[in-house]
């Protein structure tokens, strides 16, 4: 019941797809865990989503970082400004699937592609959880940017 990974992130995506909220999705996921970090940055995702049209990219983020987890708002506050994704993973984030290096590293990729070519190759050539991590962007995305 204590896990972190983004393995979490399965109901909120299927509640996306059904027209769900992030609360909603929440619930479907205690089936496996009972970590309120899910909750939070669902609903920091869904506040990206909301205004993906309406503002720009960088603005949007630094807008729903504040419905994170707290503990979080220093690193995803880096993955917006840090222009070397190389040393911000070293600083700030990992590759591993674990929410602590995650998460951050998705809203690193969010705030610098400019198409979901882009983000699927910066993704990729990162490695680690790279499948994980392309499911919550590519659905993040997909409101943005048609898929290919």
């Amino acid at each position: 019941m204590d896990d972190l990974h983004l393995v979490g992130f399965i109901p909120y995506l299927v509640g996306k797809v059904h027209g769900l909220s992030g609360d909603k999705a929440f619930e479907l996921a205690k089936i496996f865990t009972n970590q309120m970090d899910f909750l939070h940055f669902y609903r920091m995702f869904d506040e990206i989503i909301k205004h993906i049209h309406d503002k720009h990219r960088v603005d949007n983020i630094k807008d729903a970082i504040k419905y994170a987890p707290k503990p979080y708002h220093e690193k995803l506050h880096a993955a917006i400004t840090y222009n070397d994704t190389e040393q911000f993973i070293k600083d700030h984030a990992g590759t591993s699937c674990m929410l602590p290096h995650s998460i951050p590293l998705i809203i690193h990729i969010l705030s610098k592609v400019e198409s979901f070519e882009d983000m699927w190759k910066l993704n990729t050539v990162l490695g680690g959880a790279s499948s994980e991590r392309g499911l919550i962007l590519g659905a993040i995305l997909s409101y943005l940017y048609p898929c290919p």
